[in-house]
């Protein structure tokens, strides 16, 4: 009978610059490290968590490999451009499927995620709602128009002003700036609010109504007017990205355009892999 010979010892590194060196091949001047955690971890056989802990004292981030993400078509359909910006943004903080899962916390799930990112929809797949939306742009620390920016829109139309007092003297001019006012107390203290404590449902309404008086249409043009009411007023929830997309389409504007916050901070840009 053979004996099974023994596996030579691994071996471990014992000081902070045994570590470092480890991380970062030999480099002492890098600040990223040129290897992933796990295969660190699998060459001198201590846990990723240990190796990830030790990582971080040093104060060396972590290894983000090259991702290729193609870019969609400047008419993909919105939940397209949806799953391929928040793949983007992923890859941008070096997070696999389970971190952005753990970040979204609750019941998401790996499978839950890859099938928001690959637009995949059906029995069994969660769709991708205005809410959905805003939960994904909390977690990657964007902003929801961030992640409906289409390929190559770099920037956001101005919001539309507040009619003039002017328009009162023309025909239905009073009606115009009566709903404005409507629209503007109805989310009044919106402004005063940030994400993630802001409803995206109530930031849509607010958007769709001016763009929509802006823009001079009735509500009958957007749908049926109970419905429109209910989301100017930002109490309709469960609205698809489809829907948004269809009004946007209407009003002229990207779907960008409606989720744009008050105080909307600085885009995002990140450059197609």
């Amino acid at each position: 009978m053979t004996a099974t010979k023994k596996a030579k010892p691994l071996e471990r590194p014992s000081t902070d610059d045994d570590w470092r060196l480890l991380f970062v091949d030999d480099d002492p001047t890098a600040t990223v490290s040129t290897r992933t955690d796990v295969a660190i971890a699998a060459e001198v056989g201590m846990s990723k968590q240990y190796v990830q802990r030790r990582r971080e004292a040093l104060g060396i981030a972590k290894h983000v490999p090259p991702v290729e993400i193609e870019t969609p078509p400047a008419d993909a359909p919105i939940r397209v451009v949806a799953g391929w910006r928040i793949r983007q943004h992923r890859a941008r903080h070096g997070w696999s499927g389970v971190e952005l899962a753990q970040a979204l916390g609750g019941s998401w799930g790996t499978s839950s995620v890859t099938g928001v990112e690959l637009a995949r929809s059906g029995r069994g797949r969660r769709g991708l709602t205005v809410e959905t939306l805003g939960q994904f742009a909390d977690a990657l620390h964007v902003s929801p128009a961030d992640l409906l920016l289409r390929p190559g829109q770099t920037q956001l139309l101005a919001p539309p002003k507040r009619p003039s007092p002017d328009v009162g003297e023309g025909q239905g001019g009073h009606m115009v700036l009566d709903a404005w006012e409507r629209i503007a107390a109805a989310h009044r203290d919106l402004a005063a609010v940030a994400r993630p404590d802001i409803p995206i449902v109530a930031v849509i309404g607010l958007n769709l109504g001016r763009w929509r008086i802006g823009r001079g249409l009735p509500q009958a043009e957007l749908g049926t007017q109970p419905m429109i009411s209910d989301i100017e007023r930002g109490g309709l929830r469960g609205l698809s990205l489809e829907t948004l997309d269809g009004f946007a389409l209407a009003l002229d504007v990207t779907p960008a355009d409606l989720v744009r916050l008050p105080r909307q901070p600085a885009l995002v840009l990140v450059e197609s892999c």
